[in-house]
């Protein structure tokens, strides 16, 4: 499995932190109960210039996250936002 990530949306500087908190968190929760091996957005940055991997399939195109998901040898790519509404955080994936 591959989880791009979570965006942030309408989060102060203070919180822009949790969208890779939350990658992380959930991350190890999946593959925990799971068993299957999951790779993130942080290891993916490890292995690819983003430059490079815009020049290679376009911007941020669904067939671009294709083949990085065929490229990782992964079968599911999950990827969500976290928002604040009010006094909360609202996630979705």
């Amino acid at each position: 499995m591959f989880l791009r990530g979570f965006t942030g949306q309408g989060l102060a500087p203070r919180e822009e932190y949790m969208p890779q908190m939350l990658a992380d968190t959930v991350a190890t929760a999946i593959a925990k109960r799971s068993g299957c091996r999951v790779t993130t957005a942080a290891d993916v940055k490890s292995l690819i210039d983003t430059a490079a991997g815009r020049a290679m399939c376009g911007d941020d195109s669904i067939s671009c996250t294709a083949e990085i998901g065929q490229a990782l040898g992964v079968d599911t790519i999950v990827d969500g936002t976290i928002r604040v509404v009010g006094d909360h955080f609202a996630v979705a994936a």
